[in-house]
């Protein structure tokens, strides 16, 4: 979920999130998930 928008993500997807905007993920498979996250330095 990133703000009010739900999505459903599969293996190789990516998911830009805006700054300061409340997201939350859930894995919902039987695989392990694996979450990376990039924050760009300003």
């Amino acid at each position: 979920k990133v703000g009010k928008d739900t999505f459903t993500a599969s293996k190789d997807t990516a998911i830009y999130i805006p700054p300061n905007v409340p997201h939350s993920y859930k894995n919902t498979g039987d695989d392990t998930l694996i979450f990376i996250c990039v924050v760009p330095n300003k």
